[in-house]
């Protein structure tokens, strides 16, 4: 017997954009087409989560050979899960930094602000996060219709 959950629709989309300067901004506009049903204020927090990720992918990627930075989003019911990879060699995720040693900050935004994240190596980096929320519903959007 399959649990009430795994019956659930998936949306799937794909971005990708040149590894430039640029990517980090195209990003966070993607956000704009994906059919979610959260509030604003979890809106920017996504937005933030893909901007620091798209950055370090642009950063650290240095050198690839695709010149690439890809994103897949995963949106159901509860939740949103991002991938982004970049074909750049990596890192291994330390313990959660509370202070600014080396680097920017990426994994202190990600911890605080995902339910979860890690990296992929095969076969190329990324790294994936998990973000509370969802897809809007025939009765979330509705309800909008009521509220506006």
């Amino acid at each position: 017997m399959r649990a009430a959950s795994e019956n659930r629709s998936k949306l799937h989309f794909q971005f990708g954009w040149p590894a430039s300067l640029g990517a980090p901004g195209a990003g966070r506009r993607a956000v704009d087409v994906l059919p979610l049903g959260i509030d604003r204020e979890r809106v920017d927090a996504l937005r933030l989560l893909i901007s620091e990720v798209v950055t370090n992918a642009v950063v650290h990627s240095g050198g690839n050979d695709r010149g690439r930075i890809d994103m897949m989003v995963e949106v159901t019911a509860g939740s949103v899960r991002v991938e982004i990879r970049d074909g750049g060699r990596g890192f291994v995720p330390h313990a959660s930094r509370t202070t600014r040693s080396q680097g920017g900050l990426g994994t202190v935004v990600l911890d605080r602000l995902s339910s979860a994240w890690g990296t992929l190596s095969t076969p190329e980096f990324g790294v994936w996060f998990e973000f509370p929320g969802g897809y809007r519903t025939e009765r979330r959007v509705k309800s909008e219709r009521l509220v506006s």
